[in-house]
């Protein structure tokens, strides 16, 4: 009896000791992987686009064929998306205006904003408005003319700078690694997961296995459906700006613009109207599919149609196609997405969502998996 004593005694105290020590292993992992994540930060948007692209066009790949094959495929499509990336950078850079077309646009920016703004106060040539100069002019007024200033004068040189042979290298080393991470995530064949999965106890493997098919699926059904969702609020958009009058070019860039920048929440909105507000500002010549709609209301227009089409994809597009693939509260989304442009600029920005998404699956399978074995 006191053999068997001492012999629970010493399970017990070992069993305690593998505890403590997972613990702090596990405690030390997590801040050396937040040390690094966070020392890394500039390549964390090249790997992060990487291994998304890799892994929307996985499918694509995985289908049949021997092993050349597949690779051979992957590597075809890098030199798709690589000449895909490579053509819409030179039409940017063409249709990007010179100093005579910048200083063109500026000035007639500033001439529409002054007779816009001059129009909704009311202002005669005392500087005597309406009533809401009244209300708002005081606070208004050196903000238009602070705006008049910049657009006239433009940037200075300080604000201007160029490209230097250094700087050109440093974001080399940086994007190289987008390629890279694309081709990994192609040929991996399943070698990720299942390093995750041989982390976890033998008892727990149904546990693991659970945990990386619901994030797969849910991480999965998510940008399916966010980049569907980004094709019918760009239709949407170009459709909308084609119908008030803006050249079918324009309408189409301006579509896509916000059909991209869908992806992030509150901001993608935000920068479709912009862009569109500042359009309609500067043209010259409009024709409207819409009788009542001019020159004089265009701006007004474009809003509208930015109004309709953001409600349109909170009502139909969002419901339908995402549908509830991420069942995040708003207030969690708003947060994260703050936080995460605060902590990790732009790549913070756009992968905020998935990140809140991706920890939620995590937390809810673990939650009910360790519950079903009874550990808590």
């Amino acid at each position: 009896m006191a053999i068997t004593a001492a012999r629970l005694e010493q399970e017990k105290s070992r069993k305690t000791r593998r505890v403590w020590f997972h613990i702090i292993s596990a405690t030390l992992w997590l801040l050396l992987a937040i040390g690094l994540f966070y020392g890394l930060r500039p390549l964390l948007l090249p790997i992060l686009m990487g291994a998304f692209l890799g892994y929307v066009c996985k499918p694509l790949v995985r289908f049949g064929g021997s092993s050349i094959k597949k690779r051979a495929r992957s590597i075809g499509l890098l030199l798709v998306l690589g000449l895909s990336f490579y053509w819409v950078g030179k039409t940017i850079k063409e249709s990007w205006p010179n100093d005579q077309q910048k200083l063109v646009f500026r000035e007639r920016l500033r001439t529409r904003c002054h007779e816009r703004y001059e129009s909704w106060m009311g202002l005669d040539h005392h500087g005597h408005g309406n009533f809401l100069h009244k209300i708002f002019g005081r606070d208004l007024d050196p903000v238009m003319k602070r705006v008049y200033v910049v657009l006239k004068t433009g940037p200075t040189s300080e604000d201007v700078q160029t490209p230097q042979a250094v700087d050109m290298m440093y974001a080399f080393t940086i994007w190289i690694m987008l390629p890279i991470t694309f081709l990994f995530v192609l040929f991996d064949r399943g070698q990720i997961l299942h390093f995750f999965i041989r982390l976890a106890p033998n008892r727990y493997f149904e546990l693991a296995h659970s945990l990386v098919e619901n994030v797969d699926e849910a991480l999965g059904r998510y940008i399916r459906g966010t980049m569907l969702e980004g094709l019918l609020v760009g239709i949407t958009l170009a459709i909308g700006f084609f119908i008030c009058g803006i050249d079918p070019k324009v309408a189409i860039l301006i579509g896509s613009i916000g059909g991209l920048t869908n992806a992030i929440p509150f901001v993608g909105t935000l920068i479709a109207c912009l862009i569109g507000v500042i359009y309609a500002l500067v043209a010259d010549s409009i024709h409207p599919l819409i009788p009542f709609i001019n020159i004089d209301n265009l701006a007004l227009a474009v809003v509208c149609v930015v109004v309709v089409t953001h409600l349109l994809d909170n009502a139909i597009y969002q419901p339908m196609i995402v549908g509830h693939a991420a069942k995040i509260h708003p207030l969690v989304v708003m947060v994260g997405v703050m936080g995460g442009s605060m902590m990790f600029g732009f790549a913070g920005l756009i992968f905020a969502v998935p990140t809140i998404m991706v920890v939620k699956v995590v937390v809810e399978t673990l939650y009910s998996g360790l519950k079903a074995y009874r550990i808590i």
